[in-house]
């Protein structure tokens, strides 16, 4: 079993989302230009083990955010369903969505997501 951010980004890699500039954990300063949009961002939320018998977890459960920006809202729009349904195809369910700007590169938009994924060990 890999960790979280390696599982989603193989998703990633192997997708129609694979030739985005995508980062793991954070984003190094030279990519936080708007020239450089779009990227994306995978973090760990956390992790925990679950589905217990025995007093020996069975499987565990993950929680990534996924963090998009992009130029415009018309890029958004395409990739705030994009990415659910490529994560949705992996057994990741979306958690959480947000759609907002940041106001730390220049007001682009940056699209959050959150999703969950319970794994067998």
């Amino acid at each position: 079993m890999n960790i979280a951010v390696v599982q989603v980004n193989e998703i990633l890699k192997n997708s129609d989302l694979k030739d985005i500039t995508r980062f793991l954990n954070y984003v190094p300063e030279d990519y936080q230009k708007l020239e450089k949009l779009p990227l994306i961002r995978v973090v760990e939320v956390n992790a925990y083990y679950s589905n217990r018998a025995s007093n020996a977890a069975q499987t565990m459960t993950f929680n990534v955010q996924v963090d998009i920006w992009t130029n415009d809202l018309e890029q958004a729009n395409d990739f705030y369903f994009k990415i659910d349904e490529l994560m949705k195809e992996n057994a990741w369910s979306c958690q959480y969505s947000e759609i907002t700007n940041d106001s730390d590169l220049e007001n682009c938009n940056r699209i959050i997501k959150r999703y969950e994924a319970i794994r067998f060990k």
